[in-house]
């Protein structure tokens, strides 16, 4: 068949909506698969017709033929690397990093650059699962600021934006890499929406957490799935906390470093597809951003962001920005970037063509040294065992101390592992 089912039975697709907004026959549904905690297309066979747009969208499609990137393929075209905030002091503190992506998306609806942001927030019926949405106000901005730890159909509002009567809209549209990628190719098909798409913003992306990660860390905190009545993965200050409220009000705050650190910063609930991405900084992207992991901001509690401008249009428009006051921002050495985000660029881009080898079970090509071989199969593996009934509920009633020495051995090998692969 020409269309995406291997893609979704070998669990190479990312989930990110593209094929279901391309399909002229409406026969391609996105719908989760709780099993695994992951969004996953599911096609009506009888309404296919074997068109082959879904392959030619899929970001995945290409993956088989990604050879290994060098430095600079993987960094990107860059303009202007930079660090920065918003100058309103309740967007930094309340946003994931020091707020820009939020302040220049409030900027551009404000001053009429676009008629539209498309970005994500939580369902109305569902505070724990999370949609692409259309942001036409200030409110409806601010309403979707902050990190998703958590699968999300992103590309599934591009069919909202074809089949819309006012041709002449323009959006900046806010994503993951993966998304990125999906609606490069979707405009591939669809060239005109090249003028409605004005600025295209990414996030850096190591990986995300399938949705059994959100609910094993309420668990393990004793919150009940059932009570949740709104939660934030990131916010009040940098690097900040994940926020539960209940219905009942009451307000737990887990501090980023504790879940993230431990379990997802590990790679627990990863989804396949995640260690088959090269992509880190978002290189089809305006304007990426990410945190500013260096010790020079690490005094620095409101967030401070860093980033990389790769078009004429990004920087025009965060020059713009700056001069309004509506965000604040410097420029920082390329090195800088780099250095700032070591772990995951050694861990995402250059351990990845070994990595895909195990994954897609291809011939090895290249030599591949013993310590990389360690570091990937390590990480794969503590995803593997997330996917674990039975672990996830020893990890929920492990006594502290058992907790505390299984962390310890698994960063001291990780801690090693990145020793011996310290040559960026």
């Amino acid at each position: 068949m020409n269309n995406i089912e291997n893609i979704v039975k070998e669990r190479t697709c990312t989930g990110c909506g593209t094929c279901y907004s391309i399909c002229p026959v409406s026969c391609i549904a996105i719908e989760e698969n709780v099993k695994e905690g992951i969004f996953l297309p599911s096609i009506d066979m009888e309404k296919c017709t074997d068109c082959g747009l879904c392959i030619k969208v899929c970001p995945q499609t290409d993956l088989i033929k990604n050879e290994f990137l060098n430095k600079e393929q993987f960094y990107g075209k860059s303009l202007l690397n930079f660090y920065g905030y918003s100058e309103n002091k309740n967007i930094r503190y309340d946003s994931s990093s020091g707020g820009l992506i939020t302040s220049l998306a409030i900027f551009s609806l404000k001053n009429r650059l676009v008629d539209g942001v498309i970005a994500v927030r939580s369902k109305s019926d569902n505070p724990l699962r999370f949609e692409s949405i259309i942001c036409r106000t200030e409110e409806d901005i601010l309403s979707s600021r902050g990190s998703k730890y958590c699968p999300v159909s992103v590309n599934t509002i591009l069919k909202n934006i074809v089949e819309e009567d006012k041709k002449e809209s323009t959006y900046m549209f806010i994503g993951l890499p993966c998304h990125l990628k999906g609606l490069d190719k979707f405009t591939s098909i669809y060239p005109e929406l090249e003028n409605k798409i004005k600025y295209k913003m990414a996030l850096f992306c190591s990986h995300i957490s399938n949705y059994h990660g959100t609910e094993f860390i309420l668990k393990k905190w004793r919150i009940s799935l059932t009570n949740v009545n709104k939660l934030r993965y990131r916010g009040n200050g940098w690097p900040g906390a994940m926020s539960i409220i209940e219905k009942n009000g009451q307000e737990t705050s887990i501090y980023s470093g504790t879940y993230w650190g431990k379990y997802f910063a590990n790679y627990f609930f990863t989804p396949k597809y995640c260690f088959l991405c090269d992509d880190f900084f978002g290189l089809e992207s305006d304007i990426s951003f990410g945190d500013a992991w260096l010790d020079k901001f690490n005094e620095d509690k409101e967030g401070v962001s860093l980033g990389i401008v790769r078009s004429d249009k990004g920087k025009k428009l965060m020059m713009e920005c700056k001069e309004n006051k509506a965000i604040f921002f410097d420029e920082l050495s390329k090195k800088e970037i780099e250095k700032s985000q070591y772990g995951q660029v050694l861990f995402k881009n250059i351990l990845f063509p070994d990595r895909k080898r195990v994954l897609l079970k291809l011939p090895l090509r290249q030599k591949i040294h013993l310590s990389f071989k360690c570091y990937n199969k390590f990480m794969i593996f503590n995803s593997y065992l997330s996917g674990k009934k039975m672990f996830k509920s020893l990890l929920i009633i492990f006594p502290d101390f058992i907790e505390k020495l299984y962390f310890k051995i698994l960063n001291k090998i990780k801690t090693l592992l990145m020793k011996k692969n310290s040559s960026l």
